[in-house]
């Protein structure tokens, strides 16, 4: 497997100066500007990287700041290809559109949301879907461990959770929590998700979730808390979530391509090495490849330029609604 914190590193400098820089004057044929959630950076950097060994004169500038943030600099036009862990939303189709923004929305990988404590703490062995709730919930959270389950310590529950503009937080937020309700208020909230599992890693009554990638780079001070949906609990195993069993915490994860951007070779041959090679990348970082069937329709979209999403009106989409509409 790939090390990520190695795929990271290599490329934090760059990030933060494209972050700061904007758009590269003249968006010359040899730029390819990436964005976006922090859970399909690894994917990105990963690619990145390969593809800049292979054609070295092509530029790949990776930043990363959240889906949302990656949403806002693609629809301004800032950038050609962003990342996402859930969705383009209406408002920002709308966006996109008023400013002429064109794009096609690319599936590449699944993956399952964790929710991790450390391995210092001996308790909780599994949670079902109400008492997630109670640990993360704004309105329904309670103060205790021992208010989640009888007999679990009576000690203040420190909740730790992805930033606002996070794919993420926004994606768990709709699946696990009621209509309405938001994260607790005093949860300690990061767009770093190596910040939020070295918080829990040596607390033993901290929590929170992240991408799976992110789990596993800290697997050995961290556990992956199953989840019981209401037929038993179930690990975030790349057998469970593949077969569809991890719910309702796997997704689909996306890159979005500027249509314009992709008349520059340097997009159009690293979008396509990208989506050429997201299986492998995949599996070397934790996710679940893509069903042959979507990465087919995931290639097609992108040699016939197709534009547009599938899931208006979907934010919080899940493997079963990629199956449906994905094809």
């Amino acid at each position: 497997m790939r090390a990520l914190s190695t795929i990271v590193s290599a490329f934090a400098l760059l990030a933060a100066l494209c972050a700061a820089c904007g758009p590269a004057p003249g968006h010359p044929s040899t730029v390819v500007q990436l964005d976006g959630s922090s859970t399909v950076l690894p994917m990105s950097q990963a690619a990145a990287e390969d593809f800049a060994r292979r054609e070295p004169r092509a530029r790949l500038m990776v930043a990363v700041s959240s889906t949302r943030g990656g949403f806002e600099r693609f629809t301004r036009g800032e950038i050609d290809v962003t990342g996402a862990s859930r969705p383009i939303l209406p408002g920002e189709v709308a966006q996109a559109a008023a400013r002429g923004v064109e794009f096609v929305e690319l599936a590449i990988a699944i993956d399952g949301i964790c929710v991790v404590v450390g391995r210092c703490n001996d308790f909780v062995e599994d949670l079902d879907l109400g008492e997630l709730a109670a640990v993360f919930s704004g309105d329904r959270g309670v103060p205790t461990w021992a208010d989640v389950r009888p007999g679990w310590p009576r000690r203040p529950i420190h909740t730790f959770a992805p930033g606002t503009d996070s794919g993420t937080q926004d994606y768990f937020t709709r699946r696990v929590l009621q209509p309405g309700e938001a994260i607790r208020r005093d949860a300690a909230t990061s767009e770093d998700d190596h910040q939020l599992v070295a918080n829990v890693a040596g607390d033993p009554d901290a929590i929170t979730f992240v991408g799976r990638a992110y789990f596993l780079a800290r697997e050995s001070s961290l556990r992956a808390i199953p989840i019981d949906a209401g037929a038993g609990p179930v690990a975030p195993t790349l057998d469970a979530i593949r077969a569809g069993r991890y719910v309702p915490l796997s997704r689909p994860l996306f890159l979005y391509v500027r249509r314009a951007s992709l008349d520059r070779p340097a997009v159009r041959g690293f979008v396509a090495d990208y989506l050429q090679r997201a299986g492998t990348l995949a599996t070397e970082l934790g996710f679940v490849p893509l069903p042959d069937a979507v990465a087919a329709a995931a290639a097609r979209k992108l040699q016939a330029r197709d534009i547009g999403t599938h899931f208006a009106g979907i934010p919080a989409v899940g493997v079963e609604a990629l199956l449906e509409r994905y094809r």
